[in-house]
């Protein structure tokens, strides 16, 4: 009965896409793909006792554990040492942001220069080689090397300071431009959020893998942590970027936060 009923949500969660998805994809051209949700609260405390047991919780951000999560480009075959690459003039503030915050907290100076177009380059010879030794061979994070939630919870907040938003107080998004998407979706079930809505945008990339979810109460703690210097850099973005439009971005959004919120009331 219960896996009948497991099923059931998942065909009405798919129902309901296929009926908002002529909306969401007119005005973008996006096709809206896969769907896989988890929900299983079953075991777990309620989350008012999960609120009242982590009300004092202090975030403790790992430092290398963040900076890898900001990652998109970092290649260990790379014999120029270069970090990363910062798209365009919006991505400004995260430029000056992880250069002050590298140099605080690992004592690097990062090398900086124009890349194509009007990329930033960052480089150092120093924070190179302690990244490294977080990937296997073929260049993917080795996962066995998140051991604690406070590895996994630093991680998750470099991935969503790059790659994410808020859809609501309760809700967060998180559009990957890098090739993390797998590792997330583990790493965000290993910490408990067992609301994870996946939303696949084909034809569409970078930034093709979505996923939505509730974090958990120490999770999203450590997501709000980094909120002020992550609204430095939408805001820089809509000031800057050529393809912003507000008109289009706000009815995209509307319509976008109307879907995830009934399809969360499902789960």
């Amino acid at each position: 009965m219960l896996l009948f009923h497991s099923k059931l949500l998942k065909i009405t969660i798919i129902l309901f896409i296929m009926f908002f998805q002529h909306s969401l994809s007119a005005q973008d051209n996006i096709n809206w793909g896969d769907v896989v949700s988890i929900p299983d609260n079953s075991w777990k405390m309620s989350k008012k006792g999960e609120i009242e047991h982590y009300k004092n919780f202090t975030p403790e951000i790992i430092p290398e554990y963040f900076v890898l999560g900001t990652l998109r480009s970092f290649d260990i075959r790379d014999t120029t040492n270069r970090i990363d690459s910062y798209q365009d003039d919006y991505e400004e503030p995260a430029v000056n942001f992880l250069d002050v915050y590298i140099k605080e907290k690992f004592g690097f100076t990062l090398q900086k220069e124009m890349g194509y177009g009007s990329a930033t380059y960052m480089y150092s010879p120093e924070l190179a080689k302690r990244l490294r030794k977080y990937f296997d061979k073929e260049g993917n994070l080795d996962i066995s090397l998140f051991k604690s939630d406070e590895e996994i919870c630093s991680f998750l907040t470099g991935v969503y300071y790059r790659d994410g938003y808020k859809i609501n107080d309760s809700i967060y998004k998180i559009q990957f431009v890098s090739s993390y998407h797998e590792l997330v979706y583990i790493l965000l079930k290993r910490i408990d959020c067992d609301k994870i809505f996946y939303m696949n945008k084909k034809y569409f990339t970078p930034g093709a893998n979505i996923y939505y979810f509730e974090p958990s109460v120490p999770l999203k703690k450590y997501l709000d942590s980094i909120e002020t210097e992550k609204t430095k850099l939408l805001n820089n973005y809509v000031k800057k970027s050529k393809y912003y439009n507000k008109d289009q971005d706000t009815q995209y959004k509307e319509k976008e936060k109307k879907m995830i919120e009934t399809v969360f009331s499902f789960l």
